[in-house]
């Protein structure tokens, strides 16, 4: 089996691989280019134990034809994906020139509340687009909020959408109480972990830190900690209603929740 620190030469018979971009458990992000177009792309290499059978294989060409039908400003293009012939899959995407929202939030430690409901805005129109679709992100975390060096349509693009029934999880800091207990999880999943990124965005802290899913849990049950002092009232009240224990008293949609985030935030 192929590791993951040496990726294939090339994938897909043409995107020649180049460096490292990035990756986590879920896999490697690579720089490649298609030599015959001189065009480039990013191509996600997903290790083989996280594709265990045929069912798993056919699960990611699946997935990889519905998000390469699924079109927004907001949301990555996906361009191709399939498994290797040592068993890691990959998926090439639409190369995005900037840095992730991770490393914005490493380098300021904060976002101001303008430019936070700015992003949310921008996140909530590319989920609402997938949800009408049938299709959660249900990883939604800054690592995977790209802001592109030269915004058009859309402040931040979303990546790395969850396969249904795929066997990496989210990650358990920015998941709702009902994704941690293995309960039915819908739009208002999506909700909750774009309130915990709003919070962390505002704070420079997570609500309910960066602990094992039984951490998460119990810190969830205690409640959502206050936030700084100085920030509107409201504002922090929509965030709040984003991160509340229950679903239905969540704000229906992310858009729902946009609008709360941007009329209090003065954007």
């Amino acid at each position: 089996m192929q590791t993951r620190g040496v990726p294939p030469d090339v994938v897909a018979g043409k995107y020649r691989i180049g460096r490292l971009l990035g990756g986590g458990g879920a896999g490697a992000v690579y720089r490649a280019r298609d030599p015959s177009s001189q065009t480039e792309a990013a191509v996600k290499i997903i290790p083989a134990s996280d594709l265990p059978d045929e069912a798993a294989r056919l699960q990611l060409a699946e997935h990889g034809r519905t998000l390469a039908g699924l079109r927004h400003p907001a949301i990555v293009p996906v361009i191709g994906s399939g498994v290797l012939p040592d068993g890691n899959g990959y998926v090439v995407m639409e190369l995005v020139d900037g840095e992730d929202l991770r490393s914005l939030l490493l380098r300021e430690g904060t976002v101001e509340a303008a430019h936070t409901a700015a992003i949310v805005s921008s996140v909530a129109e590319g989920l609402e687009a997938a949800h009408r679709t049938g299709m959660l992100h249900l990883d939604l975390k800054p690592e995977n909020i790209l802001l592109p060096a030269v915004p058009a349509d859309a402040v931040a693009r979303l990546v790395d959408f969850s396969a249904p029934g795929a066997l990496v999880m989210g990650t358990p800091a920015y998941m709702a109480p009902e994704q941690l207990r293995g309960e039915a999880v819908d739009a208002r999943s999506d909700v909750f972990a774009l309130g915990v990124i709003a919070y962390e965005m505002l704070s420079g802290r997570l609500p309910f830190g960066r602990g094992s899913a039984a951490d998460v849990v119990l810190a969830q049950a205690r409640g959502v900690p206050s936030m700084d002092a100085g920030l509107p009232a409201a504002l922090a009240r929509a965030i709040r209603a984003a991160l509340d224990e229950d679903a239905d008293r969540r704000p229906a949609t992310p858009q729902a929740f946009a609008h709360l985030v941007s009329a209090s935030a003065g954007a």
